[in-house]
């Protein structure tokens, strides 16, 4: 009996082994992020003002085929984030002419969706449009987790089996770790002059947003976007302009005291 159960344990050690030798020699894969939802947004941003169904509201064939289209590519993306397996399919785009002066010229590109991964499915979508990819580029790959750490495997940092795996990963943390502070020493400086630069453009942001709140009678003006506050301080005046210009519709973004 006693003979049996070391057996047993023997084959129990070795299949944690091999899984862990498959997993981090690539046998069990799993698609790869590599990319954030607001990298993705950023890196997209030029494609999606070519193909916006808005820019099309003259010629409806075209603005139904982008809206679809963008329908698709807005899911299959969605699916990519959540790691969840994709099913190939090709998408149809209308592209507007930069090249020539007659606003109703466009060109028709299709997009094959078939990436496993966010950063090739974006570097496919723009490389197809023609479109710039230095964003990215510009992206190192964010760092992955182990395999066998995606695969939920327990480990035993005392068991001689796979004790070394969990060691290395331990290390390699360490020089991460280690790069990530001799980065934040060399990039402070740089960092609190930028701020320090930008200190006024906040300090009219704040301004900004105070005075839509109060003029409007809304509780909040909030920035739910990757672009920088520059950006943000352009989009509070465009909007400011826009409630000077239509104040009979204004009303409605007021706070319904009785409901809140």
């Amino acid at each position: 009996m006693e003979r049996l159960c070391a057996r047993k344990w023997l084959e129990a050690q070795k299949c944690k082994y091999l899984l862990i030798q498959c997993a981090n020699s690539g046998a069990v894969s799993r698609p790869c992020r590599f990319l954030s939802s607001a990298e993705v947004s950023a890196a997209l941003r030029p494609f999606y003002f070519s193909v916006h169904p808005d820019l099309f509201g003259r010629y409806p064939a075209e603005r139904i085929v982008n809206e679809n289209s963008l329908k698709q590519l807005s899911s299959y993306i969605e699916t990519l984030q959540q790691n969840r397996p994709t099913r190939p399919t090709t998408v149809t785009f209308y592209l507007r002419n930069q090249n020539t002066l007659d606003t109703g010229t466009f060109r028709s590109v299709r997009i094959s969706l078939a990436q496993r991964d966010l950063r090739k499915t974006v570097l496919s979508i723009l490389k197809t449009c023609g479109l710039p990819t230095t964003y990215v580029d510009n992206i190192e790959p964010h760092p992955e987790k182990p395999r066998f750490e995606r695969l939920n495997v327990k480990v035993d940092e005392n068991d001689p089996v796979y004790g070394s795996f969990v060691l290395k990963q331990q290390i390699k943390k360490a020089k991460d770790a280690e790069k990530l502070m001799i980065w934040l020493k060399s990039n402070v400086s740089e960092a609190l002059r930028k701020l320090a630069a930008c200190q006024p453009v906040r300090e009219e942001i704040v301004r900004l947003q105070k005075g839509l709140c109060d003029t409007l009678g809304v509780q909040s003006v909030v920035w739910d976007c990757g672009w920088n506050v520059t950006h943000f301080r352009g989009c509070l005046l465009s909007f400011q302009a826009l409630a000077r210009h239509h104040p009979n519709i204004m009303h409605t973004l007021k706070v319904n005291k009785e409901c809140s």
